[in-house]
């Protein structure tokens, strides 16, 4: 989970940015979901959620 504080004034560039990133972070091995949320009530306050799979490990 990341937070991001934006600059005021700079949010709909920063949300730009991130729907153009979305589908190469979408497309790494082991990602299941990257969702940006935005705090309600803080204009310039997003959260970014990455859920990974990750591999069981395994015992040589």
């Amino acid at each position: 989970m990341l937070f991001v504080d934006a600059k005021s004034g700079t949010q709909q560039q920063f949300r730009d940015l991130y729907y153009k990133a979305m589908p190469h972070f979408r497309a790494e091995a082991g990602v299941i979901t990257y969702q940006l949320s935005e705090i309600e009530g803080r204009d310039a306050q997003f959260v970014l959620h990455t859920l990974l799979e990750i591999a069981p490990m395994t015992r040589e």
